[in-house]
C-alpha cells in the first residue's frame, strides 16, 4: 500500500475490506502470499492498535494452521534426520568411513 502512495491513516472501510479479502484469498496453498499478506496485515493491525494493548504477532493474524504451514514445528527432528541419512547413503560414491560413527 505505501509503495502505491496510500497512507495508513486514511484507510476507509472499503480498502480495509479489500485487504481482508486479499488476505483470505492468499491462504489457499500459497506460501509467499500467506507470508506477505500476513506480515502486512500484522503491521497494519499493530499500527492501529491501542498503545496499551499487546502487539499482534503473525500467528495471531494467520492462525495456528497457516503459521505452522509457514514455519513447520521442529519436533519431527528424528524423522528428518533418518530421511537425510537414507538419502546420503544412497548417493553415488557414498563412503561411510567419512562420517563420524561410520
Amino acid at each position: 500500500m505505501l509503495a502505491h502512495g496510500a497512507k495508513p491513516d486514511e484507510l476507509d472501510e472499503d480498502i480495509f475490506r479489500q485487504i481482508c479479502v486479499m488476505y483470505a484469498d492468499g491462504q489457499i496453498g500459497n506460501h509467499g502470499v500467506v507470508e506477505t499478506i500476513g506480515s502486512l496485515t500484522t503491521g497494519v493491525y499493530n499500527y492501529i492498535r491501542e498503545p496499551n494493548k499487546p502487539a499482534y504477532k503473525l500467528q495471531d493474524i494467520v492462525g495456528k494452521r497457516f503459521y505452522e504451514y509457514l514455519y513447520p514445528p521442529q519436533d519431527n527432528k528424528q524423522v528428518v534426520n533418518e530421511a537425510l541419512s537414507m538419502f546420503v547413503t544412497r548417493a553415488k560414491g557414498f563412503d561411510p568411513k567419512r562420517f563420524k560413527g561410520g
